[in-house]
């Protein structure tokens, strides 16, 4: 009830929608005011004026064709200023973090990073870091690394997945390796 009051509060002398945001073969219908207060998302080169209903239509990148229910989630997070606890897999939440970091919806990245320091373990480490990298998020590897403890470090040489690492948590971790066998 306070979602749909604070949408109409938003938008009020509003009726209808401006913006239509195309994933794949879904359309979200939502107001150009909401948009711009909460990412970057209209300064998407692939914006298009609809000359005959005056409306923007706005066509994401197919990587995010599967998740459109998940940008719909989030789009509807731009009228109430928070996602809530919405259960997210860890696929879901990389989709959510990569949409709000590449059109700058600042308090939403802010969000997922601290859901990723909740779940990270010896179990999650591995994926986590490697997104990081693909996202090239310095404040999510360094939480990554700031995770790493022996459990998550011998579970890592163990399964032989430390080789894949990249050379900065090599270097890492084999120091703290080395300050644990002198120090500990």
């Amino acid at each position: 009830k306070q979602w749909y009051q604070r949408r109409v509060a938003i938008t009020a002398g509003q009726k209808d929608p401006d913006v239509n945001i195309h994933i794949g073969d879904k359309v979200i219908h939502t107001h150009k005011l909401v948009v711009d207060m909460n990412s970057e998302l209209l300064n998407l080169e692939d914006t298009e004026l609809n000359t005959e209903n005056s409306t923007l239509d706005v066509y994401l990148d197919s990587e995010f064709d599967d998740h459109a229910d998940v940008i719909e989630m989030i789009i509807g997070s731009f009228y109430t200023g928070c996602i809530g606890d919405v259960d997210l897999n860890d696929e879901d939440l990389k989709v959510v973090f990569k949409f709000a970091a590449d059109f700058l919806v600042h308090w939403l990245v802010e969000h997922v990073l601290k859901r990723f320091q909740e779940t990270l373990n010896e179990d999650t480490f591995l994926d986590v870091f490697r997104f990081s990298n693909k996202v090239g998020c310095e404040t999510l590897k360094a939480m990554c690394l700031e995770c790493m403890d022996g459990t998550v470090a011998n579970a890592l040489i163990k399964s032989g997945d430390l080789l894949e690492m990249d050379f900065h948590f090599v270097v890492v971790t084999d120091l703290w390796l080395i300050g644990q066998t002198l120090y500990g």
